[in-house]
């Protein structure tokens, strides 16, 4: 069983492309039908993918602002706080005292 859970953790990369499907484009579609991405199910997803990266495993996000601002702004601050936790140069404390960014 221990020899499965390491084949199931061995996730070298995960990548997310946001917005919205350009699905049929065809002539009666408007914008309003389009499918787009949500801020809460791509949270989740995010954070289930990051459980099945391996060590050195990446996640790329592409997010576009113009949307889902909501969306990019969650997604952002997300990968700060990931970066934060899996980080060996800075602490999360030592960034909120020199200022931030």
């Amino acid at each position: 069983d221990e020899e499965k859970e390491e084949d199931f953790l061995s996730v070298a990369l995960v990548v997310y492309n946001l917005g919205w499907l350009p699905s049929n484009d065809s002539e009666g579609t408007s914008k309003d039908e389009c499918i787009i991405t949500q801020m809460d199910t791509t949270l989740h997803s995010m954070v289930d993918a990051m459980l099945l990266l391996r060590i050195g495993g990446m996640l790329s996000v592409v997010t576009y602002p113009k949307t889902n601002a909501q969306e990019d702004w969650a997604v952002r601050t997300f990968l700060e706080c990931a970066a934060f936790l899996s980080s060996k140069a800075e602490t999360w404390q030592g960034f909120l005292f020199r200022g931030g960014g």
